[in-house]
């Protein structure tokens, strides 16, 4: 096609498009027709955001449950080797009472040499010291106050003083030096909780554990909570059979005293780093009721303490053992928190809920720019039917001739009204 005259058009004829913004169009977007759209892509995140939660908490649980198993084999495995040591201690004790049983009498000396060969600090650490404790008549006391003055110790004396039906002393102690030197004549029988432990020896003749003390080594610095493990001993050739042939026939008692951090740190001496590394904390007491009045051992100091007051989780687990309950409370330091496993329940929910939100993002992007489009469009024809209506408007009443054909068919497609009027074509 040509065209025998142009002319230029202005250029406010162009087609004018409007910048829109993201924000503009998000508004337009909630705020226009497309509202169908916004709720489609509001339910895609819901939708999202609901299995990566219901994602993460399952990865959350499963950690969990790893965690409590591992947590409940070490505690087990606690427990195991605590109960071993009390065996072990009551061995030691088995085998003082048998040196006893197979002597008329054992000296001083002689119970010197038999805990030194034992060597306790070495295969038993922990054990404050192995003793002999005799039972004393209230007829027999003085005689036996002047027996062990005479045997060159002139201050000894049985205490706590007072009038009593039966006394017992501290005879033998060993290693008979430092702490153990504060328990030389000491009565066990006058303290209740001991007198309870030593009865059930005599009446049961087994092993019996005490309650919480305060042992008599103890001094002004570094007291610890403790505890005594006690055998009794018979005289020879008197039966035993019964409470009362027990009772007529006990000489005495073979006795440890434990101060429980040294006891039970000598107990799980190889376990101290496994108990770093996996933020372990141990606490024993004494009864089935955790208190803080029965605690008899606690793996943390007291400066350590409040960083565990969060723990999450916690094994109870009981000691039962010559006839006294102990309650274990084992506890993982910032619980599951401190684990690898529940950094990766972080990671996918924080991982997710992103992920999920940039999806909800680019959903409304597309369709805000299928928004902008249609709009555009039709703005795009408004403007060209303005155009047109402009351009006919100008080739109408333009005063030059002008017409539109085909150059191949040289057939007229259009003129104006001044090509009419000159040429005489309607």
């Amino acid at each position: 096609m040509a065209q025998t005259n142009q002319t230029n058009s202005p250029a406010s004829n162009a087609p004018r498009f409007k910048h829109i913004s993201r924000r503009e169009s998000l508004v337009n977007l909630v705020r226009g027709t497309s509202r169908r759209n916004l709720l489609l892509a509001l339910a895609v995140l819901l939708i999202g955001l609901a299995v990566t939660t219901t994602t993460a908490f399952r990865v959350k649980t499963a950690a969990e449950d790893a965690a409590q198993r591992d947590l409940n084999f070490t505690s087990n495995q606690i427990q195991i080797n605590i109960i071993s040591r009390l065996q072990h201690s009551a061995l030691v004790l088995r085998s003082a009472a048998a040196l006893l049983a197979g002597s008329n009498e054992v000296t001083r000396q002689e119970w010197q040499a038999f805990a030194q060969k034992l060597d306790i600090d070495k295969n038993l650490p922990g054990i404050q010291g192995i003793g002999f404790a005799i039972l004393i008549p209230r007829d027999q006391l003085a005689q036996h106050i002047q027996d062990m003055r005479s045997q060159g110790f002139p201050e000894y004396t049985v205490r706590p003083s007072g009038e009593r039906d039966l006394y017992t002393s501290t005879l033998y102690i060993e290693p008979f030096t430092t702490r153990n030197l504060r328990a030389f004549g000491y009565d066990m029988f006058s303290e209740p909780v001991r007198n309870a432990a030593m009865t059930r020896a005599r009446d049961e003749n087994s092993v019996a554990l005490s309650g919480k003390v305060t042992l008599v080594q103890e001094t002004t610095r570094d007291v610890q909570a403790g505890t005594l493990m006690y055998i009794p001993i018979y005289r020879n050739g008197q039966p035993i059979d019964t409470v009362e042939q027990r009772r007529a026939a006990l000489q005495g008692w073979v006795y440890s005293p434990y101060r429980m951090n040294d006891y039970l740190s000598g107990t799980l001496r190889n376990w101290q780093q496994n108990f770093q590394d996996h933020q372990i904390n141990l606490q024993v007491y004494d009864g089935q009721t955790p208190t803080p009045d029965s605690l008899l051992y606690d793996s943390l100091t007291p400066r350590q303490a409040p960083a565990a007051s969060n723990n999450h989780l916690t094994v109870l687990l009981p000691v039962d053992f010559g006839g006294q309950h102990w309650t274990l409370r084992v506890t993982q330091q910032g619980g599951l928190e401190s684990g690898e496993d529940y950094n990766n329940f972080w990671r996918f929910l924080i991982g997710g809920t992103v992920i999920n939100l940039l999806l909800f993002w680019l959903i409304l992007s597309i369709l805000s720019a299928r928004v902008n489009a249609h709009r555009m469009a039709a703005q795009l024809t408004v403007e060209l039917r303005e155009s047109e209506e402009k351009y006919r408007i100008i080739f109408d009443n333009e005063i030059y001739a002008i017409c539109i054909f085909d150059l191949k068919t040289l057939q007229l497609l259009d003129m104006n009204a001044a090509f009419e009027r000159l040429y005489g074509y309607n």
